[in-house]
């Protein structure tokens, strides 16, 4: 990723980390190392009184005060002191009435496994809960904005909810969060800058929100385990390396609206098969740095406007020498298009013959009748390896072909002599 790391920060952080650890390796039991060291104070910030309290038997830090927290990218913060603290905090809890969590203030906190945001809270400094052990997370919706790495690398955090309200993510809030599956963007954020998702990789799916205008660099670069992605109409910028890197992408539906696909948006993305291209579309970067360079699986564009359209976007090479099939004049909305979680499911159906052409469209529409029997067909007979003919011989079952005055669907006949459907009365089935 082209993120621009803050390196000198980042490896203080390093360096308070490796002290921490070193020093609590050495030490000979948690309770002992606690003995000799303070497990409480207070200060005061711009008038206003703050007190902390520890208890070793619990692992429960305890921080009250009024306003700002302090920041702590110079120095530590008082409960940081002894490493033996610090590498026993399990949860924090967080009194009403602070307005701001510190930057760093648990930044190497790795055995904190929770936090308790109050409401009052108004924004998450830089690096506040960097390389923590949280497993999950609530941030309020009174929090306007996160801070840049304010939870990366957090390499147990599996669970985000974002609550309505904030507004914006910063740099690489999420950077390196490897087991994050889950996360919750509500429509109210307007910014997610760049790298805030990039390296997520258990990330399985995602919703963009209504409130943002376009996906910033790297956004969700090396998501390995994102299979499908939807774009909705209110982004207009797919931004640089905004997806790449995302192996296990398969397909990704562009709505109309849309209109630049970056440098590298795409690239290596290596198992994406299929994209949802909008006539809104204007650029689309090819060449050396060419959105959908490395996707070498792509085999089809469904672009909703006409030949001349497509030929129109500048780059004669937008495609990086891939000859994916470009199906013209596509209905221009993802109504064909399959929901996110069932794209994995219906590529293995594809891949077993379970899915007949005629049937392999139009995923948003309700199934009918006449198709359910269609599909289950399918699937007995790619189940049981024999026809469907056969198969009813075997079991000695005939099928009356005078059953329904609606239909002549053999395969409707076959799902009713084997008691999976039923007609509606007076000889009608209604296909």
């Amino acid at each position: 990723m082209r993120l621009v790391i803050h390196m000198k920060k980042f490896l203080v952080r390093m360096l308070v980390g490796l002290l921490i650890f070193s020093i609590t390796s050495s030490l000979s039991g948690n309770a002992l190392a606690l003995n000799n060291t303070p497990t409480s104070g207070e200060w005061n910030v711009q008038g206003n009184d703050w007190s902390w309290s520890f208890d070793s038997n619990t692992g429960e830090l305890v921080i009250r005060g009024q306003g700002n927290m302090t920041n702590y990218d110079v120095e530590l913060p008082p409960w940081l002191y002894s490493p033996s603290i610090a590498s026993n905090i399990k949860t924090v809890i967080l009194g009403q009435g602070i307005t701001s969590i510190g930057d760093s203030a648990f930044s190497g906190c790795y055995s904190l496994e929770s936090v308790s945001i109050p409401s009052s809270v108004a924004r998450i400094e830089n690096y506040a809960f960097y390389g923590t052990g949280l497993t999950d997370v609530t941030i309020p919706g009174s929090v306007d904005s996160i801070g840049m790495y304010a939870f990366a690398d957090c390499f147990q955090l599996a669970s985000v909810d974002i609550e309505n309200g904030v507004e914006e993510i910063e740099h690489a809030v999420f950077y390196r969060c490897k087991e994050l599956k889950k996360i919750n963007l509500p429509d109210s954020i307007h910014i997610i800058r760049e790298g805030a998702f990039a390296e997520c990789a258990s990330l399985e799916e995602v919703k963009i929100p209504q409130g943002i205008s376009y996906l910033s660099t790297d956004m969700f670069s090396n998501c390995s385990s994102l299979k499908s992605v939807e774009i909705p109409s209110n982004i207009s910028n797919v931004g640089i390396g905004a997806f790449e890197g995302c192996s296990n992408l398969q397909s990704a539906v562009l709505a109309e609206g849309v209109e630049q696909i970056n440098i590298l948006a795409f690239a290596d993305c290596s198992q994406m098969k299929e994209i949802y291209i909008p006539a809104s579309v204007n650029f689309i970067a090819g060449g050396e740095y060419a959105a959908f360079l490395g996707c070498t699986k792509l085999t089809d564009i469904y672009y909703s406007g006409s030949k001349e359209g497509w030929d129109a976007i500048p780059n004669s090479d937008k495609l990086a020498g891939l000859r994916p099939e470009i199906h013209y004049n596509w209905s221009g909305s993802s109504s064909d298009a399959p929901s996110t979680w069932a794209v994995e499911e219906i590529e293995d159906a594809r891949e077993n013959g379970l899915i007949p052409e005629e049937l392999d469209e139009k995923y948003q529409n309700n199934i009918t009748r006449q198709e359910f029997c269609q599909l289950a067909v399918r699937l007995i007979e790619s189940t049981i390896g024999r026809n469907m003919d056969d198969i009813l011989d075997y079991h000695n079952v005939s099928i009356n072909e005078l059953e329904f005055s609606d239909t002549n669907d053999k395969n409707i006949f076959a799902m009713n002599a084997l008691h999976v459907v039923f007609g509606v009365g007076e000889g009608k089935f209604e296909p």
